[in-house]
């Protein structure tokens, strides 16, 4: 359930569904929500105490990219009272920030589920041959983007459906502008220090005919898609390397909204975890 508190002097909302079970912060994608994944989180429980916070909401720090961000996973395991070692679920850059998490505060972590995680080799999807792709998804066009819209007075104008915690909330585009804009250095700064952590690790990565099907439909050239593809499979797979207790899934039918695409495959994967078993779909 959301609850609120107070955290540098203002108030705050986050999620907290006061279970007993074990700690678990679940960190969605660049722009996700904890909102985004609530058929998931009611599944946990007991077994789970399901806790999560928007960074834009939480502090400024997000301005300091993925550093900034593991600042305030401190702040906040210590603002809601967890102590043990946390279970780690990240989506996408959430991921990223996951690993960056556990390789830099191994003793809060007692596990990972990596969700279609953002690699920390990112960079070298940029030395593809996909001319179209890059010019829709180039980071330099979506950080033009968030400065903009940051700076933006008609945000209800432009988002009617949206609401006042993200699509009108400039802090939302903010956060994404530093971190877009850091991402790629963040990530490298992490590759010195990738190691065994041995902790449970279940990674799971989409489907690539699925994605690139879908991909296809919304007009872009399949041989672009391929390349990419067959390079996040590429980096999803050195991900196990974390832990020699890791299981690679690529999950059949999925994009990368994985969480939306099969949920039901994301609770098992998250409630296996510590039963020291591979997980298989």
């Amino acid at each position: 359930m959301e609850r609120i508190m107070q955290h540098q002097g203002k108030q705050v909302t986050y999620y907290d569904d006061g279970s007993t079970g074990r700690p678990l912060l679940l960190l969605p994608s660049l722009g996700g929500t904890y909102q985004d994944w609530a058929d998931i989180l009611t599944k946990l429980t007991p077994d789970y105490r399901v806790v999560s916070f928007h960074p834009h909401e939480w502090s400024g720090d997000y301005i300091d990219g993925t550093t900034g961000i593991l600042r305030q996973i401190n702040q906040f395991l210590n603002a809601t009272n967890i102590a043990t070692p946390v279970t780690l679920v990240g989506h996408s850059y959430g991921g990223l920030v996951a690993q960056a998490f556990a390789l830099h505060h191994p003793e809060r972590v007692a596990g990972l589920v990596l969700v279609d995680a953002t690699s920390v080799d990112l960079a070298e999807l940029d030395q593809l041959d996909t001319p179209m792709l890059d010019r829709e998804g180039d980071d330099a066009v979506w950080i033009d983007r968030f400065e903009e819209l940051s700076k933006a007075t008609d945000l209800r104008d432009r988002f009617p459906d949206g609401d006042d915690r993200t699509d009108w909330n400039p802090a939302y585009y903010r956060s994404m502008h530093a971190i877009i804009s850091q991402w790629k250095s963040d990530a490298k700064d992490l590759q010195p220090r990738m190691r065994d952590l041995g902790v449970p690790l279940t990674v799971l990565g989409r489907d690539k005919a699925q994605s690139i099907e879908t991909m296809s439909a919304a007009g872009f050239p399949k041989d672009e898609l391929e390349r990419m593809e067959e390079k996040w499979q590429e980096l999803i797979q050195r991900q196990p390397n974390l832990s020699y207790q890791a299981n690679v899934t690529f999950v059949p039918g999925t994009s990368h909204l994985m969480h939306r695409d099969r949920p039901d495959v994301i609770v098992d994967a998250i409630l296996t975890l510590h039963q020291f078993k591979e997980f298989t779909v």
